[in-house]
């Protein structure tokens, strides 16, 4: 499922799994842009993974992270932000991932492959 979030500053598209084909992990990817700065793309970033992670069992796969770049065709400055984390439906602590850990990808998530 894809959704659109929006605020003052920002707007995301966050890409989210169905729990149903993943083990039960809820997977999220999301895509910001920032208005005016990259700290609005981070801003972005980050209240996606609060939004939907806070307080509940998550790893973090990307943590929140925002650049700027210039278009070198119309020389417009272009704020981007990112975060990509999995996560539960039961309270607990955020982690990062380690080699031993065997959670699905989005992709295989959102195809059923897990």
């Amino acid at each position: 499922m894809m959704l659109e979030i929006s605020c003052d500053k920002w707007k995301a598209e966050v890409l989210v799994s169905d729990a149903r084909m993943s083990d039960g992990f809820i997977h999220i990817q999301a895509q910001i842009l920032g208005d005016d700065s990259t700290q609005d793309a981070l801003d972005g970033a980050e209240y996606i993974l609060e939004t939907f992670a806070k307080g509940r069992a998550a790893v973090i796969r990307a943590k929140p992270e925002a650049m700027s770049e210039r278009d070198w065709d119309t020389q417009l400055m272009r704020h981007s932000g990112y975060v990509r984390f999995s996560y539960r439906l039961e309270p607990g602590e955020w982690m990062y991932p380690d080699v031993s850990m065997k959670i699905p990808s989005i992709g295989e998530a959102l195809d059923g492959r897990s």
